[in-house]
């Protein structure tokens, strides 16, 4: 039996979405979402390609498993690396706010997130958070750094002001920043690596407690399973 329905829900559970919220994002409406769901339809193979592939999950674990949060978060394809080059190595369990990337990347999601922090999904953190209180995932956000970094998520304090040459996510309209604070708010100074920029129309700014890089060979892997997916799904429609 299909898992599609079900897993949809917790997908968007997890996200922090509501049925019209992830149903814009595919171009669909709120009614579909909810029949897929309820069980009272199933989506086309594209529409849940879509989805796989928008969420980095693999196509046949939708149809066949039931998701976890943890598989949902990738937290199973996540080496631990701080700010400061350390592993975490504190065994405790961390409750953080969660806000995913599709709420990140669109400014009305964003809004309402911010505007209702208790409303956010939350999950458990295995390891020491650093007094940070939310987890911002970062996986497929594009990032204006000064180094090297690819970060798949980090840790943030919404709770306190950055410190002079503290690593800061800024997110302005256009893009989103990983850089060392300089100074201001609404108009905000940041170095990225050596070059200074002054941001203006700064939506949100928040210290970060920690920074989790993603392994490429997992990006790599799973990239690589909806391609040869999709090869499959392409070849079987051409030969009904």
């Amino acid at each position: 039996m299909s898992k599609i329905g079900s897993n949809i829900r917790k997908i968007r559970t997890v996200k922090g979405l509501n049925q019209s919220q992830f149903a814009e994002l595919f171009d669909l409406n709120r009614a579909r979402i909810g029949a897929y769901e309820e069980g009272r339809a199933e989506p086309k193979i594209d529409v849940v390609i879509e989805i796989a592939k928008y969420f980095s999950i693999p196509l046949n674990d939708i149809f066949v498993k039931d998701l976890t949060v943890n598989q949902l978060t990738h937290f199973d394809l996540v080496p631990n690396t701080s700010t400061k080059g350390k592993g975490i190595t504190d065994n405790s369990i961390q409750q953080l706010h969660f806000l995913s990337s599709a709420q990140l990347l669109n400014q009305n999601l964003l809004h309402q997130a911010m505007e209702n922090l208790a409303d956010l999904y939350r999950f458990s953190f295995p390891g020491s958070a650093n007094n940070g209180n939310m987890w911002i995932e970062l996986s497929g956000v594009k990032i204006k750094t000064g180094t090297q970094l690819t970060p798949f998520g980090a840790i943030v304090s919404t709770e306190e002001a950055p410190k002079p040459n503290a690593l800061i996510i800024v997110i302005t309209d256009e893009q989103i920043y990983l850089g060392d604070y300089i100074s201001g708010k609404t108009n905000l100074k940041l170095a990225l690596g050596s070059t200074e920029i002054e941001l203006t129309k700064v939506k949100y700014h928040f210290p970060v407690k920690l920074v989790i890089q993603k392994t490429l060979g997992a990006v790599a892997s799973t990239d690589s399973q909806l391609k040869k997916l999709e090869e499959r799904v392409s070849k079987l429609e051409k030969t009904k």
